[in-house]
């Protein structure tokens, strides 16, 4: 208990002062213990802390100085054999997330629990060799995190570029027409009051879009609530590539956020009731990107606020009416689509600075091969004897500090490939690796929850990359092998779309209940028989 302590500040470490995604960064906030109600985990520095809670968003750190942390967050002390960035770098990495996604419990709060936890292995080369593999990572850390920085200067550049064109808004709007906004809106489209489900962003389901999907000016899809099963938009409800969305409602400073929405926008997200889309007059002569530079400008966001309605610090609305009269600026078409043009240039530009997804992609498979022993290949052969020698300091040590090993170990880390192979024993023999392959992204797509996702061939198709990449027949042909071994379960539900039978094929994982009850089955059987 904090309120113990004989200090006159300690440094404290809640779930949200470590950085999302892996990425490292621990904010230790001073304050003073008898402020401090709940119990809470010490940590020292050098300590590796990670987030059980909702381990998806990959919350992983090494602590600079010591404290108190969340008793959501696990603190490991150091280890003479782990280099503590090396074991960091394995809980931050792709694999390792992955697996735990299948392994949380509880659906609003997913949560990974120590059995969990301690059921998944790391490989433990020797200490050279760890901190190779950390060098290597390290450095690629260093080009994301100047990636990151080059990404942050374009954006940027946006509004440096709109006042180059068309001058300080509100200032110098005398050059250009002013008008109202029915000048080239038609009108503004939402969709409806919808309660969806919290959870981790999948695309299996339409979701409904959350307002602060919408705040940053740029859509961000994982802001966005599972529809229930039972409900089925209407097309003209779901977003679309090339749409402008507003918020019609929020707090002053910002209702009226504005959002371009890209090419790349899953096709199952859905417009709430507080989020309109722009509906452009047939002769629109303007540009979207213009339109939604416009809306982030000082004089544009002031005008918004002033016909938006609300008391006090409650939430603040605009009414279709009101937004329709407010006058913007209105410059030609031609400096328009100049902007436009600009813009498109930009966001080329800061896709080749943060390299797409390929730099996700290229780290993922770097951490891959750095655990897999494949990245420091060459290295460990010119240094066998020196690793050797350690190897075996090693394996004394690990022998003294009493774990279970799943196979043995030799000199170097050449055998822990295995860790990542696909598993051959039980229901998971004769499963060939493209059956494997599926059935994992089936985990990662719809595991981790305490409730029956259910899909079909055909959502599946549409979101796998590869070569079942809108195969559903080839799916469909694995799905019935899985279902066949019990890694998954059919279960018969209406269509709501015109194709096909009058019943999908539809699967979910299994549950916890799933297994309770064929232990219960087969309890009773024998208590019916006599075979004990």
């Amino acid at each position: 208990m904090p309120a113990t302590l004989p200090a006159d500040s300690i440094g404290l470490v809640g779930l949200e002062d470590i950085q999302v995604g892996g990425r490292g960064g621990i904010s230790i906030r001073p304050t003073k213990p008898q402020e401090i109600e709940s119990l809470k985990t010490r940590f020292a520095a050098g300590d590796l802390l990670y987030g059980k809670l909702r381990p998806n968003l990959n919350k992983v750190g090494i602590a600079h100085q010591g404290g108190l942390c969340s008793t959501e967050i696990w603190a490991f002390g150091q280890s003479p054999l782990i280099n503590s960035q090396y074991a960091a770098f394995f809980l931050a990495s792709s694999f390792f997330v992955n697996r735990v996604a299948s392994l949380t419990k509880g659906a609003n709060l997913p949560r990974l629990d120590t059995q969990a936890f301690d059921s998944i292995e790391i490989p433990i080369p020797p200490l050279s060799e760890q901190q190779r593999i950390v060098e290597i990572l390290q450095e690629a850390e260093s080009i994301r995190r100047l990636r990151a920085e080059a990404e942050v200067k374009t954006v940027e550049l946006v509004p440096a570029l709109f006042r180059g064109l068309f001058g300080e808004i509100g200032t110098n709007s005398s050059r250009w027409p002013i008008v109202p906004v029915s000048h080239f809106v038609e009108s503004f489209q939402g969709g409806k009051s919808l309660t969806g489900t919290e959870g981790e962003f999948d695309t299996s389901r339409p979701r409904v879009l959350k307002i602060s999907a919408v705040t940053s000016g740029v859509l961000v899809p994982s802001e966005s609530k599972a529809l229930p099963s039972s409900y089925d938009p209407p097309d003209e409800h779901f977003v679309k590539p090339g749409d402008l969305l507003i918020t019609r409602a929020n707090t002053a400073e910002l209702v009226g956020a504005t959002a371009l929405v890209g090419e790349d926008c899953p096709s199952n997200l859905v417009l709430p009731d507080k989020i309109w889309r722009f509906v452009w007059k047939d002769d629109f002569k303007g540009t979207p990107e213009f339109v939604w530079a416009l809306f982030q400008e000082r004089a544009t966001r002031q005008a918004l606020g002033n016909i938006a309605t609300g008391t006090g610090g409650s939430m603040k609305n605009i009414s279709m009416k009101k937004l329709m009269q407010m006058r913007v600026v209105w410059p030609p078409r031609e400096l328009q689509e100049t902007f436009s043009k600009a813009l498109r240039e930009l966001a080329d530009l800061r896709n080749a600075v943060e390299g797409d997804k390929s730099f996700s992609v290229l780290q993922a498979s770097l951490s891959a091969h750095a655990f897999s022993g494949q990245l420091t290949a060459d290295w460990r052969e010119a240094y066998a004897d020196k690793l050797a020698l350690e190897a075996r300091e090693r394996d004394d040590a690990l022998k003294n500090a009493g774990p279970i090993f799943s196979r043995s170990r030799r000199a170097t880390i050449q055998e822990i490939e295995g860790v990542f192979e696909p598993r051959t024993d039980g229901i998971y023999s004769d499963l060939n690796r493209e059956q494997f392959g599926l059935f994992e992204e089936i985990e990662r797509m719809v595991g981790g929850v305490n409730y029956g996702r259910y899909f079909t061939a055909e959502m599946l198709a549409a979101d796998l990359k590869g070569a079942l990449h809108r195969h559903p027949q080839a799916i469909e042909s694995h799905l019935a092998v899985l279902a066949v071994r019990g890694l998954i379960i059919p279960v018969s539900r209406p269509r709501n779309d015109s194709v096909g039978d009058r019943f999908a094929a539809c699967y979910r994982l299994p549950l916890k209940e799933d297994d309770a009850r064929a232990e219960r089955l087969e309890r009773q059987r024998k208590l019916a028989v006599g075979d004990f």
